[in-house]
């Protein structure tokens, strides 16, 4: 089935808080690309051009999309991952 390119847009203050992820030399390097993919997103982009220029897959697209259209910024942070996490003890073997 075909995808339709619709028009994807942000607010001013959402591009500028994407932005200043992008600039941070803090952010985390996978939150930074998926910021980078709303906003060339939102530049006009389709999503056949954002994986010839950013080597990455539709799927891999729609999906940043789609968290961030229902979550926003917070959408592009990475969910808990299920199970028990690790436990530090002050034991060595």
């Amino acid at each position: 089935m075909a995808r339709i390119h619709e028009k994807f847009t942000i607010t001013d203050e959402q591009r500028q808080d994407l932005e200043a992820l992008l600039r941070s030399p803090k952010t985390a390097q996978d939150l930074a690309y998926r910021a980078k993919i709303i906003l060339l997103t939102a530049s006009g982009k389709t999503a056949e051009e954002l994986i010839v220029e950013l080597g990455t897959t539709f799927r891999t697209i729609y999906r940043w999309r789609k968290r961030f259209k229902e979550h926003a910024i917070q959408g592009l942070v990475d969910r808990p991952r299920s199970g028990q996490p690790k436990k530090l003890t002050d034991e060595t073997p």
